[in-house]
């Protein structure tokens, strides 16, 4: 395949700030690529660890760096970085996070055979800050179903993605400054407007670290993470139930991701069994829509089972009405990594 450096097919857009301990796998892992047309373009965020000498030694000429003398935080190296992007799609790629070479290769081959989409994302299998796999992080992979998903939680794992880098640029305007959901909110708005997708394969290694973001926040800054996540369900929301949507929705299925406890589970089941209920039949006896239910159900099963194990085993119960017993896979493979194809 001839390569292009001015015209790459894609550019692997990668923000770094004090990323060393990392870095060096995330960027073997993007050169070890089989599609071998594109630039990685890192924006270094200030960093003052060994990450601008790591850079540095790097040799392969697709590799571009843009050095910010001081941080300006994640969104403002994000939006720089579709600036500057020569590719025709843009890759997501953190620093500490590590591809599948088989990875670009699938997600262009995909764009090619579907040129209405806009946005693709992939599984993942979750691995402690050690790299040790923990569990696979199944997604809905469908138009449809990802927009059920995403009332509810991101549906996509941002350093998975790929996308249109014009499209997104001119008709969605990028990313848009918010508190620790720009990913979710810019998904959301190509999502209800164009067709977007997940594909069925893990092709990251998501590194999570030992403390969550939302976990550390301050009071003051997790009740407006919560307010911005909460209009972005609403939006979602109305965009399958248009006025029949309500703020108070949109704030009960925020526990999906925090504070679900067996106090908030029975409000949470009370709008999932109205949103499943409001369906057409078509939807709801679709294969794909009984998967993506049965992997949230299986979640927060999983999530119950050390406060509430009879609440934890309805739940699964459910899913497996649901789905059968590909119900039982999919809870392998959220609490032990053993689900494969």
């Amino acid at each position: 395949m001839a390569l292009s450096t001015t015209h790459p097919k894609v550019t692997v857009l990668l923000p770094v700030r004090n990323g060393s301990a990392h870095l060096e796998d995330a960027l073997a892992s993007v050169f070890a690529q089989k599609f071998t047309d594109f630039e990685l373009l890192v924006i270094d965020d200030g960093s003052t660890d060994a990450t601008p000498e790591i850079l540095r030694a790097v040799r392969d000429p697709r590799l571009r760096v843009v050095t910010h003398p001081r941080s300006f935080g994640l969104v403002p190296a994000l939006n720089r970085g579709l600036e500057l992007a020569r590719g025709e799609f843009v890759a997501r790629h953190d620093h500490d996070d590590i591809s599948d070479p088989r990875r670009l290769q699938k997600q262009v081959a995909f764009f090619r055979a579907h040129p209405d989409h806009v946005l693709l994302g992939t599984e993942a299998v979750q691995t402690d800050v050690q790299g040790r796999e923990a569990f696979r992080l199944l997604r809905p992979q469908t138009a449809e179903s990802v927009r059920w998903y995403l009332c509810f939680d991101n549906a996509f794992i941002h350093s998975s993605v790929m996308f249109r880098r014009e499209i997104v640029q001119r008709d969605f305007g990028g990313y848009t400054p918010s508190l620790h959901s720009e990913d979710y909110a810019l998904w959301s708005r190509i999502a209800r407007a164009r067709p977007t997708a997940n594909l069925a394969e893990p092709l990251l290694r998501y590194r999570e670290h030992g403390l969550s973001v939302t976990g550390s926040m301050s009071p003051a800054d997790a009740a407006a993470f919560d307010d911005a996540t909460t209009a972005i369900r609403l939006e979602n929301l109305r965009g399958l139930l248009g006025d029949r949507a309500s703020s108070a929705d949109a704030r009960l299925l925020s526990t999906y991701r925090r504070n679900f406890n067996p106090a908030a589970a029975r409000d949470f089941l009370a709008v999932f069994n109205r949103l499943v209920a409001a369906g057409t039949d078509a939807v709801r006896d679709a294969a794909e829509f009984k998967r993506v239910c049965a992997i949230q159900l299986a979640e927060l099963a999983y999530r119950l089972l050390p406060m509430a194990r009879w609440q934890a085993a309805d739940l699964f119960r459910r899913a497996h009405i649901l789905y059968g017993e590909n119900a039982r896979r999919i809870f392998l493979a959220i609490t032990s990594g053993r689900y494969r194809r």
